[in-house]
């Protein structure tokens, strides 16, 4: 799967089904803090107005993987169980604060011990060429994890179209380590973290794919600044980091843009790592079953004896919680606590490590929100870490009215709200006249994002602070008509004033909405 670890040898695999399946029925751990990660480590309450709430925990399944929509949509991948052999299994979506019943996709997979859907990842560019990318073990008819691209359709909402753009055989029949982290970086290049498929030797041979950390872009190219790109006698030229033995996870820091890596060792050394390019970390150097296991390659930020069973990575860069800021949260899955790390300012050393007092357990995944909330999974659930927020929710409010906009000229509304929250995102839609979409591609925006879904729908969305306003730059349309301005108070967290520039006028209908529901008290 893609982020369950296994450490144990084959008796030991039928202990962790049993475990595994005592999780999914109580959907908490044994122990959800310390022992595991350490007595040394301390834990920190949540800080104020920050507290936990239930995003879904029916009809989810091991959800390995979770996903952000620049539309708001919440995706989540699903494992598909342990050892029941080839199974279908989904892409689920959230929206609106519900589970959408139909699937995204339904994928076929073998769910052999950590085979499954292990990754997900939405492409950046998903409101242009509307792209979900899944890493997944193949069924045992031919047995190999794979990188599939699917397109969403812009009627139905569903994946369709899907092209295999990476594709490792297992060609030893390992029912473990397969990793699953998959995320674009900073540089807009997909990323995949890879296990050693219980081959330690693979991870230090270049000309195998396994125990690696993979680099390419969204067709599953190497780009030629890969490490290895011109060396001969490296064939496998995505591979980006190599030495790992089973690298669950990933993310990028907002101000180094490093990568950093939680990785999975024996008995011993779990670890969590700066990632650099070209750079060895040393699994596979010495023979198997060591502890501790010697120093080799590039050295962790962090190591764990007794093992902890690392997971999901999320760098916290968002102005909601501002003590949070430039934070990295990791998951452990033996112990099911939530790391928070703080770094120092040249982003190569750890200050101090903390885990955070919640009554759930942390084991698989995290995701920071557009909003700032702090999602993760567990076996059987899916929960969020978010300021309070307390709206003003007033029935008789009234839109204003609409309004002659001459070209160039500006628009301002108002929506009152109340919030304890430092700032609350949403969303406008304009939704453009088919005569305007040659010049779609030139929507800029001051503050916050602009993007255009298939059907011409504008949307922008952004964080506004009571000190901000928010620019749309449409440039180019023209039309004599009004622009109007309607509101969905019940379902937006907004801060005003929000002010619309329009170079020229046009027909429009703006409306707020809400990107993730307020949690009202």
């Amino acid at each position: 799967m893609h982020r369950l670890l296994s450490r144990m040898l084959a008796v030991a695999i039928v202990c962790l089904c049993v475990l595994v399946s005592m999780l999914v029925i109580s959907g908490k751990m044994a122990s959800a803090h310390p022992g595991g990660p350490g007595p040394d480590v301390p834990e920190e309450a949540l800080p104020p107005g920050v507290t936990l709430t239930t995003v879904l925990t029916e009809g989810v399944d091991f959800p390995t993987a979770l996903a952000a929509a620049p539309d708001g949509r919440l995706f989540f991948a699903e494992k598909g169980g342990f050892n029941n052999g080839d199974v279908d299994t989904y892409v689920r979506v959230i929206e609106g604060g519900k589970l959408r019943p139909e699937p995204w996709i339904t994928v076929t997979v073998n769910t052999e011990q950590e085979r499954g859907l292990d990754g997900l990842t939405i492409d950046p560019l998903f409101a242009q060429n509307s792209y979900v990318y899944l890493y997944m073990t193949t069924p045992s008819s031919s047995l190999s994890n794979q990188i599939v691209r699917y397109r969403e359709d812009p009627a139905t909402r569903t994946g369709r179209d899907p092209v295999v753009i990476f594709n490792v055989p297992i060609t030893n029949g390992t029912i473990i380590h397969m990793g699953g982290g998959l995320h674009f970086g900073p540089d807009d290049m997909l990323y995949l973290s890879m296990g050693d498929n219980a081959n330690s030797h693979w991870s230090q041979d270049l000309t195998m794919p396994q125990g690696k950390i993979h680099r390419m872009n969204r067709w599953g190219y190497p780009p030629a600044d890969n490490p290895f790109f011109f060396d001969p006698n490296v064939p496998v030229k995505t591979i980006f980091a190599y030495g790992l033995r089973n690298s669950f996870d990933f993310d990028f820091d907002p101000v180094s843009g490093y990568m950093f890596a939680s990785e999975n060792g024996w008995n011993c050394d779990d670890e969590l790592n700066r990632m650099i390019s070209g750079g060895n970390y040393g699994w596979g150097m010495y023979p198997d079953g060591l502890c501790p296991y010697p120093d080799g390659g590039v050295l962790p930020l962090r190591q764990w004896t007794p093992t902890i069973a690392p997971t999901g990575v999320a760098f916290y860069d968002n102005p909601a919680i501002p003590s949070w800021q430039g934070s990295l949260f990791m998951c452990d899955y033996n112990h099911g606590a939530l790391h928070r790390f703080t770094l120092d300012p040249s982003r190569t050393i750890v200050v101090s490590e903390s885990i955070l007092d919640i009554d759930v357990p942390c084991t698989l995944d995290l995701l920071v929100d557009r909003d700032g909330s702090l999602l993760f999974s567990t076996v059987g659930g899916i929960y969020r870490l978010a300021p309070n927020h307390s709206v003003n929710l007033d029935p008789s409010y009234k839109a204003a009215e609409p309004a002659a906009v001459e070209p160039g000229g500006e628009l301002t509304f108002t929506i009152h709200v109340e919030s304890l929250a430092e700032s609350s995102p949403f969303t406008v839609t304009d939704a453009l006249p088919p005569l305007f979409q040659p010049e779609l591609d030139r929507l800029e925006a001051t503050q916050g994002e602009v993007e255009v879904e298939q059907d011409g729908t504008i949307l922008w969305w952004g964080t506004v602070s009571p000190t901000s306003t928010g620019d749309l730059i449409i440039p180019g349309l023209v039309s004599e008509e009004t622009v109007s301005v309607t509101s969905i108070l019940n379902t937006a967290t907004i801060y005003s004033p929000y002010q619309i520039y329009l170079r020229e006028a046009h027909a429009a209908i703006l409306t707020p909405k809400i990107l993730a529901p307020a949690i009202y008290r």
